[in-house]
């Protein structure tokens, strides 16, 4: 009921003020994604280090288990010895003097494998020791993406309610002079709507549908260079960079054949709209439609996330034409 009466009380604002509260959530968001991306980059190096610390720990046990074997079978055997063959181990001594060495050098050996013993045994205590503080530390880290996480939904959530207001405010028509930022949301906006009805036929909708979400192309279709990588990569789709919750639609009517996910793109909704077309929309956060449904235009398919994405929160978009990725930008609305 509470997101009601602020949904309510939003669609009266005024547009400039809904855009100064989106700009402290979005900051918000923005400082939660790094906080997560740090989290996860730790989480990934302790993991690193407890493959370590477990190999090096497996390895000192067996060293261990050795060195009491081998403690135990010496002390055993001299045990099992009758005292005239341990006079006898100490016979070819032609004089105290060697008696007294030869008697030394047996008590160095046993105090040898005591202490190597001992030495396996402590080190297997200090890895035991520091396995177990590196898999406390990886348990903190993980309920810290926890509450991150909630976080990042509760803020998500609050900017939807902000944005709906600011769309209805748009859409009412009230003048956006003044604010260059106002200008281009509106443009957006605008883009979001489409170029008048739809035809039934896919094919006869280019350049009139509508954006699958709100942003701005960051990655464009084609060769493109990679600065992560350094080299030129051969791009099938479009990157749109929004803001993380942002909602993302159905460009045309059609049927959901793909809604899962999808190593290197995420969380994945393909979606078939006859003639041979697909549209292809990844990283998504989350999924609101299920395999084998049957869509119509502007239904929400999910939510933009980050999921499988190196670049931060975009919304993979791409377009297909009997199984060739085309250029998106020549289908979508100016």
């Amino acid at each position: 009921m509470l997101w009601l009466l602020v949904l309510s009380l939003n669609v009266h604002a005024e547009p400039q003020w809904l855009l100064e509260a989106l700009q402290k959530i979005d900051a918000g968001l923005g400082g939660t994604e790094k906080q997560l991306k740090q989290v996860e980059d730790e989480k990934q190096n302790i993991q690193s280090e407890l493959a370590s610390v477990a190999a090096a720990l497996a390895i000192a046990r067996i060293d261990t288990e050795k060195s009491h074997a081998l403690f135990q079978k010496r002390l055993g055997f001299i045990a099992k010895q009758p005292a005239s063959a341990k006079l006898f181990l100490l016979s070819d001594a032609t004089s105290i003097r060697d008696y007294l060495q030869t008697q030394r050098i047996l008590h160095q050996i046993a105090a040898h494998d005591l202490a190597l013993h001992t030495d396996y045994v402590e080190r297997v205590k200090k890895l035991a020791a520091l396995e177990q503080k590196l898999a406390q530390h990886r348990l903190e880290l993980t309920n810290l993406t926890k509450e991150l996480q909630t976080k990042r939904q509760y803020m998500a959530k609050e900017r939807r309610v902000h944005f709906s207001g600011l769309t209805k405010t748009l859409k009412s028509g009230k003048s956006t002079k003044g604010s260059k930022t106002l200008q281009t949301l509106s443009k957006l906006y605008r883009r979001q709507q489409g170029d008048g009805p739809q035809h039934e036929r896919f094919a006869l909708n280019r350049k009139r549908l509508p954006w699958p979400t709100m942003g701005e192309v960051v990655v464009h279709f084609g060769e493109q260079l990679d600065r992560q990588q350094g080299a030129k990569a051969k791009h099938q789709g479009i990157d749109i960079q929004t803001a993380p919750g942002s909602d993302a639609f159905a460009i045309a009517h059609g049927k959901v054949v793909f809604a899962n996910w999808l190593r290197g793109f995420g969380q994945v909704v393909i979606i078939e709209h006859g003639e041979g077309f697909h549209t292809v929309m990844g990283h998504l956060d989350k999924i609101f439609v299920p395999e084998n449904k049957d869509i119509e235009a502007g239904t929400k398919i999910g939510e933009v996330g980050n999921t499988g994405s190196l670049r931060g929160t975009i919304l993979y978009f791409e377009l297909r034409k009997q199984g060739r990725p085309v250029n998106p930008l020549l289908w979508l609305r100016k």
